[in-house]
Parts: C-alpha cells; sequence; structure tokens
C-alpha cells in the first residue's frame, strides 16, 4: 500500500536519506566557516587601516563648500576691453581717431557723418560711402569739401574755407 500511496503523490519530495542530511549539514558548516574567515580578515584589514591613519578617509573626501572671502579674486589671464569711446565730433573730425573707429561712426552714427568729411584721414572710399548713405548735413559737408578741392586745384594757394558752419 505504501507504494500505491507513494505513486499517488508525485509532487511530493522524495525523503531524505541519511547520507543527504549529512551532506547538507557538512555544507552548511563550511559555509559557515568560509563565512567565519571574511569577518575576520574583514576586521583585521580595518584594524590595519587604523593604525596606518586611513580609517575614515571616504568621508574624508568630501569638500565643504568654499567659504564666503571677501577680497579679491585674482586677475583674470586676459584683460577685459578698454571702455568704449564716446563718439562726438571732435572724435569724429580728429586726424588721430583709428579707421576702424571712423568706419564705424560712418556705419553707425549718422549724425556723427557730416564730421567724417571734415577729417583729414578719411579715405576716398569713406567719403563714396558717406555720399551713397548719406545722413543729416553729408551733402552741404560733402559741397563745401568738393569746392576747397577745386580752388585748391585752381592754383589758389589758399584753402578754401566755408563761411557756414558745418
Amino acid at each position: 500500500m505504501t507504494d500505491m500511496r507513494e505513486s499517488q503523490r508525485p509532487s511530493e519530495k522524495p525523503r531524505q536519506t541519511r547520507q543527504t542530511r549529512q551532506a547538507s549539514a557538512q555544507s552548511r558548516r563550511t559555509a559557515s566557516k568560509r563565512y567565519e574567515e571574511r569577518a575576520k580578515r574583514s576586521k583585521r584589514h580595518g584594524q590595519r587601516h587604523e593604525q596606518h591613519g586611513h580609517h575614515g578617509k571616504r568621508h574624508e573626501r568630501r569638500r565643504a563648500p568654499p567659504k564666503y572671502q571677501p577680497h579679491a579674486r585674482q586677475r583674470a589671464l586676459v584683460e577685459p576691453p578698454a571702455p568704449p569711446i564716446e563718439l562726438t565730433p571732435l572724435v569724429a573730425c580728429s586726424a588721430d581717431t583709428a579707421q576702424d573707429v571712423l568706419w564705424h561712426i560712418a556705419e553707425y552714427a549718422p549724425r556723427l557723418r557730416k564730421w567724417l568729411v571734415a577729417n583729414p584721414s578719411a579715405t576716398p572710399a569713406m567719403l563714396e560711402y558717406l555720399a551713397q548713405v548719406g545722413g543729416p548735413g553729408v551733402p552741404e559737408a560733402l559741397r563745401i569739401l568738393l569746392k576747397s578741392l577745386e580752388m585748391n586745384g585752381s592754383g589758389s594757394d589758399q584753402p578754401f574755407i566755408a563761411s557756414t558752419a558745418l
């Protein structure tokens, strides 16, 4: 009858024999010994770190945020650009003004274009540009300049001085 009961219960596990119980106990003991050995090694490792001052270094790597420092920072390797030049009629008609500044005035400051015509360092290309784009007082300034050139070209030693102010 026992044979029939065993065959009727296929899902049940077979009974453990004495040998299988001994083998599983042996493996549990071995695993327990391995765990204890690892724990001892780990403990010795921790002690060595404490002796050499390595204990807690992991936490010391975290840095605190920088504290407020009221003194000025070091200067940058590249100096910032100089403040912009204030564009005035004096700058526009000065012979010492750089060409790139004169071209900037010609392109972006229409109210100062008439003063560029009076600048002795204005190039023919700049005068042509001013004649094309125009601006307040530019046609009159160009007429005065052309009259001055005609007077000088006709043999007169004295430059033409306009009776009206630009």
